[in-house]
């Protein structure tokens, strides 16, 4: 099971992203949000993949649980999907201000909205 995020900015951008897997999802996939620099957008990232590339230009992506992307950390967690057997470490989006794919400032936010059932 996993989550739905609402990712949202001052600049007017807004999109719902998905974290995790559904519970028909196969074992060896696992959704988290990504920053596509060349797209300016943000786009599926299979965590679990040998490499993160963006599904529609294919250039490479960085996961929001990145800290490059984390302009302020507010303290608090916004989301977390356990990876800790797949990946050593759990995937978290925090509550604090992110790069925004549109206005390249640190101002788009993460909230839980709700759960990703198949």
């Amino acid at each position: 099971m996993g989550y739905i995020v609402e990712a949202k900015c001052k600049c007017g951008f807004q999109s719902l992203e998905s974290i995790g897997r559904g519970m028909f999802s196969p074992q060896n996939h696992l959704t988290f949000p990504c920053l596509c620099k060349k797209c300016k957008n943000i786009v599926y990232g299979d965590m679990l993949s040998d490499s993160l590339t963006c599904s529609f230009c294919k250039g490479s992506i960085i996961s929001y649980d990145s800290n490059e992307l984390l302009g302020e950390d507010l303290g608090e967690v916004a989301a977390i999907e356990n990876a800790c057997k797949q990946l050593g470490k759990n995937l978290v989006l925090k509550t604090g201000y992110y790069l925004c794919p549109k206005c390249d400032q640190y101002s788009l936010t993460f909230d839980r909205t709700g759960m990703r059932f198949d």
